[in-house]
């Protein structure tokens, strides 16, 4: 399997001068709050952390709307997702996808079975007339890499479906706070007593360097078991208020990203050979009549990073996908795609 991912900027430019259109976070943070917080309690890299996570617990419960007795810590998404595969012989596989979800569940020698999605990117409930006992399907909404949100109904057709079948659903919402949906499964997770719900702070709040994940479940003591003792560092727990209770950020950041997706889907939309889809994340899925592996030359040539789509399944060569940045970043690459057009044509 080919381990590719976005953010691997450190692979094409040992300066990090690249404008990275690979990886999907945040431009707007980390805040000055977290930066502030981090500088002022560098002294607890000294010290293990508290073993309860008390502090971080109490806000992450206000957070997510959810009792700390649902709630489960990791080191990253990954860490709770690899934990509830850990649960289940058999996981479900909607293509395309992460494809950590697919690696975890080989490493743990599970049964995989890889439903691939049509052009609309949604999950069908009909592709899950089989057995689903003592599986796991998981599902990410808004989806990756395509940004396209379930709605409530969809997600609770498939629900019904998997749960009265004796199986589980794994909802991956990493992209969560960027999108437009009204409900939230976590504040609800007393009604779904076979979900579990994951985010982080990797991407909204820009932290992809001090990993913190977390998912809501029913399930805590069994995720609790598979997660090692001090998975979240010191500097980490000691974030919860400045990091979650920054309303100014959180309000602002959804404004202006949902702004500047919708520009920049509408310029894309203009670019000969270049077919973006709707996203309701912050990120944007091209279709191109390009040479992809030249085009995406051409533009780290011009100092520009896109991620390739060739290693995810049921997708290909012919989809790149790009972050939406702040407006002056975007405008950059949309002229860098006008000038690929105009040279192709």
């Amino acid at each position: 399997m080919n381990k590719g991912h976005g953010a691997n900027i450190f692979k094409y430019s040992k300066s990090g001068e690249l404008l990275d259109f690979s990886s999907n976070i945040n431009p707007y943070g980390p805040t000055g709050r977290v930066k502030k917080n981090i500088r002022e309690h560098l002294d607890l890299i000294a010290r293990y952390p508290d073993v309860s996570y008390g502090k971080l617990f109490e806000a992450l419960e206000r957070y997510l709307g959810a009792d700390k007795s649902y709630i489960s810590l990791g080191n990253g998404a990954m860490e709770v997702i690899d934990a509830a595969i850990s649960l289940y012989e058999n996981i479900v596989i909607f293509e395309p996808a992460f494809m950590e979800y697919e690696i975890r569940a080989r490493v743990q020698k599970k049964n995989i079975k890889k439903i691939n999605l049509d052009a609309s990117f949604k999950t069908d409930v009909r592709d899950l007339d089989f057995d689903l006992k003592n599986t796991l399907v998981i599902l990410t909404s808004p989806h990756n890499p395509s940004g396209v949100s379930l709605t409530k109904k969809e997600f609770d057709e498939i629900y019904e479906k998997v749960s009265e079948s004796g199986g589980a659903i794994l909802m991956d919402e990493a992209f969560h706070e960027f999108s437009s949906v009204s409900y939230d499964l976590a504040k609800e997770i007393t009604k779904y007593k076979n979900l579990f719900v994951v985010r982080a702070a990797t991407k909204f709040f820009s932290l992809p360097g001090l990993r913190l994940g977390y998912m809501v479940s029913n399930f805590k003591e069994k995720i609790d078991n598979h997660i090692p003792t001090w998975s979240v560092s010191s500097l980490v727990e000691n974030l919860g208020e400045d990091l979650f209770f920054d309303e100014e950020f959180i309000i602002s950041s959804k404004e202006k990203l949902a702004k500047s997706r919708n520009k920049l889907f509408s310029e894309l939309q203009k670019i000969g050979g270049i077919y973006p889809l709707p996203s309701d994340a912050n990120y944007i899925l091209i279709k191109t009549d390009f040479d992809n592996e030249k085009l995406f030359q051409n533009l780290l040539n011009k100092g520009i990073l896109v991620r390739k789509c060739d290693n995810y399944d049921n997708l290909g060569h012919q989809y790149i996908r790009v972050a939406v940045k702040k407006d002056e970043d975007n405008e950059k690459l949309v002229k860098a795609l006008k000038e690929e057009e105009n040279e192709r044509f």
